[in-house]
């Protein structure tokens, strides 16, 4: 498949490690597709499932409100990589789901730098989500994360093009919204 056209059904996958904040931003309920995210059970499956925290790992309901709300705030983030403005509640989410959580700076031997966080599970989960986000920032990728213009859709996917003037995460959104659009002015 050509990564530069997206396929009908699935968003462009993004590149090595932002494929874990991809994933976990495309949790979110869109109209065809349920909330993956109801419960700390699930939370906890969901991070175990990607090594983020070792499996079994009991997490809490404020837990998950932590994990939504920085959800939430990721998504805020990515409307300004698709030309809208950022939602002021977006700062809010992000630091409702930080709170009293402290990072530090971790040098590797190979010379990277990461974030680490010896509290819970949850937090050290939270730290390497965050870690991942910085690390696209640094790597000039982090832009391309785009959230789907279809309010129907909102899933996130990895603009390839050189232009960054990807708009939908699949072609058939870009359809949709072009039939729409048509039928709108039609009248």
């Amino acid at each position: 498949m050509d990564r530069r056209r997206s396929s009908t059904r699935d968003p462009v996958p993004a590149p090595g490690r932002l494929e874990l904040v991809q994933a976990f931003l495309n949790t979110a309920k869109v109209k065809k597709n349920p909330e993956r995210l109801t419960s700390p059970l699930q939370l906890s499956r969901w991070f175990a499932h990607r090594g983020l925290v070792p499996a079994g790992t009991e997490l809490q309901a404020p837990d998950l409100q932590r994990a939504l709300a920085l959800r939430q705030g990721l998504h805020g983030m990515l409307a300004a990589h698709r030309g809208a403005e950022i939602p002021t509640i977006t700062f809010d989410r992000l630091d409702e789901a930080i709170g009293d959580t402290t990072f530090q700076l971790r040098f590797d031997y190979d010379g990277s730098v990461g974030l680490e966080s010896s509290k819970r599970p949850f937090d050290v989960a939270l730290a390497k989500i965050l870690e991942t986000m910085l690390w696209a920032r640094l790597e000039g990728i982090w832009r391309r994360l785009k959230t789907c213009r279809d309010i129907e859709c909102r899933r996130a996917f990895f603009d390839t093009t050189k232009s960054l003037n990807m708009k939908w995460c699949t072609r058939r959104c870009g359809d949709r919204m072009r039939g729409r659009y048509y039928r709108k002015t039609a009248k």
